[in-house]
């Protein structure tokens, strides 16, 4: 980042030559090229990496090059000339504004908030962002005596889905004989609006082999969803200690595309002494 520095250092410098040689980038392109680093590095910070952090400055400064098109040789004949210039530098520096400004204006206005899925029919969207894996009791707590029993609990919201979906959840289970909860089962609730519910339940065993497991719920194709909510390992009692494993948990939404009618269309024959 030290070029970037550079430039912004020798900006009031000036040369009686004024004119844009051959192989120094357009003001606009140079406007983007500070625009698109000057957003990389303070995406860093918000993200909370060191603002001193060369390394990845240095990623976005080869990422920016590569994308524009651009060698660090051709970056540095461009910074050294505009840097000359101020006149020229100026005019980069405004249209830097002007697309500071412009994103402001965006965010004020909303443009980049989150909003509801928009998908084609036909699709499938994992709605699970939870781990995947889990092992209870953690590695750390094996050898602990009472460790703390554990439920993987979930609950995704009614925007996610639509009518008619389907929520497919898959995983792979496995409840070791020493875990000696009754009634251990899972589950899925969906709730409609306004104040309809429906539910699946599946029990489950511990005689510690690896079992796959795979829950289909098909939604109302009336009824809007409020929310889903569910859990893993739910159960009546516990007597002893958690064990169990869960591999390569999924949650999915499958959307179908609606059915299609076709018109049965009748083909009028030409009678046999038709000429033509």
């Amino acid at each position: 980042m030290k070029r970037i520095m550079l430039f912004l250092g020798l900006a009031g410098l000036l040369l009686n030559c004024s004119e844009q040689p051959h192989g120094v980038m357009s003001e606009a392109k140079m406007a983007d090229v500070i625009y698109n680093l000057t957003l990389a590095n303070n995406c860093l910070m918000t993200k909370g990496y060191m603002s001193q952090n060369d390394s990845l400055k240095k990623k976005n400064f080869e990422y920016e090059l590569h994308q524009q098109h651009l060698t660090v040789a051709e970056f540095d004949t461009s910074a050294m000339w505009y840097a000359r210039h101020s006149d020229h530098y100026e005019t980069v520096y405004g249209l830097v504004i002007d697309k500071l400004k412009k994103l402001q204006q965006d965010l004020n206005t909303g443009k980049y908030k989150d909003k509801v899925i928009a998908r084609t029919k036909n699709d499938t969207i994992n709605l699970w962002h939870l781990p995947r894996d889990f092992q209870f009791p953690a590695k750390n707590l094996l050898k602990a005596k009472n460790p703390p029993r554990n439920k993987v609990a979930f609950r995704v919201e009614g925007n996610m889905v639509e009518k008619g979906d389907k929520l497919l959840m898959t995983f792979l289970l496995k409840i070791n004989p020493a875990d000696r909860a009754t009634h251990q089962r899972m589950w899925i609730k969906v709730h409609y609006l306004p104040n309809v519910t429906d539910s699946l339940v599946s029990y489950t065993k511990n005689d510690g082999k690896w079992r796959k497991y795979k829950l289909s719920f098909p939604l109302s194709t009336t009824r809007k969803v409020n929310f889903v909510e569910g859990a893993l390992l739910d159960y009546t009692k516990a007597k002893g200690k958690q064990d169990v494993v869960i591999d390569s948990l999924k949650f999915l939404r499958i959307s179908y595309p609606p059915l299609l009618v076709l018109k049965h269309v009748v083909k009028k024959q030409k009678p046999w002494y038709w000429p033509f």
